[in-house]
């Protein structure tokens, strides 16, 4: 801890927060100085905190390489998945443009997306910055400092927890689905309108095939909402608990697939219809990712 704490003293802030692309000087050299000792902090950082063995590690590059970014600034970062700049992280920023943080970034939009799962975080991490624009999680913001090893290393626990709780959600909800599959006149709507008639305040029906009227003609319970592509508002479907969709092959793919992928990191059951192929009895697992 002494370690840490006493290093972060030296550090000149004027400096890191003047440092320039391509430029060799002393404002270089101290951010050079003080990222690698992050970098080298960072091994004991992981064995301060457990959680961290499960993710990979990642590094900003210097500011005499191309790829480096003001914006960036000096990062170390934490992700699980295969590659960094896809996958959802953990960082610790330092002589970015606009400060440094310790902070979460959601980058394949788990977190903000899931407007159920936000509003638990929110209330669990009051103090905590919840940035929707840039779909960040910020534990902390400076300018000219940093937290100190206790405080760095509760903020970096709770981002943990955070993704941790996230993956977990999402794991857990990709599984919350039905695929009704079936040659046409087999009865599917039919299956679908049954199952929304079981939970009528809770379910929407998603149609592109039969209007409100015509479905319940076919049986459909007065009090349920039918929408179409043109009135359908993803930001509210927080509001059920299902959603139906009748049926996938009346949408365009690409926007059906996405639509699919962002609900099934939701926390809400999709029962979704699908035209099987006649002849040879394919089936369209549009949930298969």
């Amino acid at each position: 801890m002494k370690e840490w704490n006493k290093f972060i003293k030296t550090i000149d802030f004027d400096k890191i927060n003047n440092i320039q692309e391509q430029v060799k000087d002393k404002n270089l050299e101290e951010g050079i100085r003080v990222f690698s000792f992050m970098k080298q902090y960072s091994d004991k950082l992981v064995s301060l905190i457990p959680e961290l063995k499960n993710y990979k590690k990642s590094y900003s590059t210097y500011p005499l390489q191309a790829q480096w970014s003001k914006d960036n600034g000096f990062r170390i970062g934490f992700y699980y998945g295969e590659n960094y700049t896809t996958s959802t992280q953990i960082n610790i920023t330092i002589g970015a443009s606009w400060g440094g943080a310790i902070f979460i970034k959601d980058k394949e939009d788990l977190i903000f997306s899931n407007k159920k799962f936000l509003k638990k975080l929110k209330h669990k991490y009051p103090k905590f910055e919840f940035d929707k624009n840039t779909k960040t999680i910020f534990a902390k913001l400076f300018s000219n400092e940093i937290a100190k090893e206790k405080n760095l290393i509760k903020y970096m626990k709770s981002l943990c927890k955070i993704l941790k709780d996230t993956l977990k959600s999402t794991k857990t909800n990709t599984q919350n689905y039905l695929l009704l599959s079936g040659r046409t006149g087999a009865g599917k709507t039919d299956i679908l309108i049954a199952y929304a008639n079981l939970y009528p305040k809770t379910t929407l029906i998603y149609s592109q095939e039969s209007s409100k009227k015509t479905l319940q003609k076919r049986g459909l319970k007065k009090g349920i909402k039918v929408v179409t592509q043109d009135t359908f508002d993803i930001d509210k479907i927080d509001k059920y608990d299902t959603l139906c969709i009748d049926y996938i092959e009346l949408f365009n793919k690409e926007y059906i697939t996405n639509l699919i992928k962002k609900l099934m990191q939701l926390d809400i059951r999709i029962v979704a219809v699908s035209q099987m192929k006649s002849r040879s009895y394919e089936i369209n697992n549009v949930f298969k990712m």
